[in-house]
């Protein structure tokens, strides 16, 4: 990968790609993580907190609700299994984007201005992605606590788990948006810009089109 890992490919290997939507939780920030190739498709984990407290704010503590798991094709409502489509990993981050900004985007809340902004990708082996994978999974379906057990520790834990050598970002760090721009500073000395996810997106797909529903 020519010491290059974060504009780097590796088409017959795998790629770990860390999301970052600045906007969310307040600004705060929320983080996610996309695993595969454009090759064989991408598996797109995310944990999506919890109910509510009793004054209506987020949660901090509880079951982690409808998280996910890189288990829903795209023929089902919110697509996470992309593995198969031919998909490339900005078509399907444009995809994700979509289904985010249209779920926190509301009528309630039309200036939340919600999505996957900025991404790191980061080359792996096959054997590599599958050990974030399960981590990222394990981590997505534990109970939910900001500290310790929140979006955050998707990827981080799927990259702890893959055995990948980088510069600490400060593990102590609960706050998604500060970690991620450490940990890409830290590594790389930038990060990538994701497109704003648009309302009409044609996609080839194996087989047919998917179109975004108006």
């Amino acid at each position: 990968m020519g010491n290059t890992p974060i504009n780097a490919i590796d088409p017959d290997g795998g790629d770990i790609i860390f999301l970052n939507a600045t906007k969310s939780v307040m600004e705060i920030g929320h983080a996610a993580i996309l695993i595969g190739n454009d090759k064989d498709g991408w598996r797109y984990v995310s944990k999506n907190g919890t109910t509510k407290n009793w004054a209506g704010r987020f949660g901090l503590y509880g079951e982690s609700i409808d998280p996910d798991l890189g288990n829903r094709g795209i023929d089902e409502e919110n697509p996470n299994d992309f593995r198969g489509t031919g998909l490339t990993a900005k078509e399907v981050i444009n995809i994700i984007n979509r289904h985010y900004y249209d779920e926190h985007n509301t009528p309630e809340n039309p200036e939340a201005n919600e999505w996957y902004d900025r991404y790191v990708r980061i080359a792996s082996t096959k054997e590599q992605d599958e050990k974030a994978y399960n981590a990222a999974v394990l981590q997505a379906r534990a109970k939910y606590g900001v500290f310790g057990a929140s979006c955050l520790d998707i990827p981080q834990d799927g990259l702890l788990n893959t055995g990948i050598k980088f510069k600490r970002a400060g593990d102590w760090n609960i706050f998604p948006n500060s970690w991620f721009t450490n940990f890409a500073f830290y590594n790389f000395g930038s990060f990538n810009a994701a497109p704003r996810p648009t309302r009409i997106t044609n996609i080839s797909i194996k087989p047919g089109t998917f179109t975004f529903p108006e």
